[in-house]
């Protein structure tokens, strides 16, 4: 039995189609089967304007940014669009099975959501550890932050980031060295993200990809990582520096500090020891200023204590003698 419509439904029907809406979508507007309408369609020679769902550049970029993160439903909440032509779409973009993506997914013991959209102060902080003391292992995709023990275990990283693989070493050869502590975890989103970031190579370059990255509230973070992981404040004489490699770009440092009208230095060095350079920021008033911004709003994450601990005695010496005069 042929359903009958009447010249108004039919005239919705093309109306709806000349919008450019999906058979599903007409379909659950008017509260008729896909095959009803389709034979109603061709009766009456109205041809599909689209016959699946259409996405803009931005949406297509957006999706392949999040499908190994999201559900088919949550992208299409996200871009208000069906879930089952999201799945179409996604499929013809290849961006591969969803019950795989999601089995990733479950398994990950480190949210990578976290990382790809920044909006923790805990995450900017990390991801300046990582600069500093991290590492990128290509063949397996692992990523590791090596530090002293004394140092790396206090800040009990796990509670704020997630599990990863803890080992503890000492060397051998020098028995006096400390003893060196690494945290080692897997996971593909992040480290496709670091990736696109420069951490391959940072040992060179500046930061300035992942700081594009980093919202403008949560950048001191990074800077307090990075000198927790590769810096040092020193009381006599008032310093404070980071440590990088011969041909390490300053580019971000240099920024930050014409920023903060912070004077400082950069050099570079070749002994038996090796070679390296540094960015150092000299004086009482000037290592409070740098000081002041790292240290803004910390009451909730984790950092070295020993450093900062310096550098409020620096603090403190100053206000005081600011009083005195």
């Amino acid at each position: 039995m042929k359903l009958a419509l009447s010249k108004e439904q039919i005239d919705t029907i093309k109306t709806l189609n000349d919008n450019k809406n999906t058979i599903t979508n007409i379909s659950k507007i008017l509260n008729i089967s896909i095959t009803a309408l389709t034979r109603i369609m061709k009766d009456n020679k109205i041809i599909p304007k689209s016959k699946y769902l259409k996405l803009t550049m931005e949406e297509k970029e957006w999706l392949k940014d999040n499908w190994c993160y999201l559900s088919a439903k949550e992208c299409g909440y996200k871009l208000n669009k069906n879930p089952k032509q999201i799945m179409v779409i996604a499929h013809k973009m290849g961006l591969g099975s969803k019950q795989k993506n999601q089995y990733l997914f479950k398994t990950l013991n480190i949210d990578p959501r976290r990382f790809l959209n920044i909006t923790e102060p805990v995450i900017s902080y990390f991801l300046g550890l990582i600069w500093a003391d991290g590492s990128i292992r290509v063949g397996d995709r692992k990523i590791a932050l090596t530090m002293a023990k004394e140092d790396l275990e206090p800040l009990n990283l796990e509670k704020y980031i997630g599990k990863m693989t803890k080992q503890f070493s000492k060397n051998k050869k020098h028995p006096s060295y400390k003893e060196i502590m690494k945290y080692t975890f897997k996971s593909r989103p992040i480290y496709d993200f670091l990736i696109s970031c420069g951490y391959k190579e940072k040992s060179i370059i500046s930061p300035d990809l992942i700081l594009e990255k980093i919202p403008e509230n949560l950048k001191s973070y990074f800077y307090l990582g990075w000198l927790d992981g590769d810096g040092s404040i020193n009381r006599v004489p008032y310093t404070i520096s980071f440590a990088g490699s011969i041909n390490q770009n300053w580019n971000s440092l240099i920024i930050l500090c014409n920023f903060l009208d912070i004077k400082y230095n950069i050099y570079k060095s070749k002994n038996k020891r090796g070679k390296g350079s540094s960015f150092i920021i000299r004086g009482q008033n000037e290592t409070i200023k740098f000081g002041k911004y790292i240290y803004n709003n910390i009451e909730n994450i984790p950092f070295l204590f020993r450093k900062w601990n310096i550098w409020n005695k620096n603090y403190i010496s100053s206000t005081q003698s600011s009083e005195s005069q």
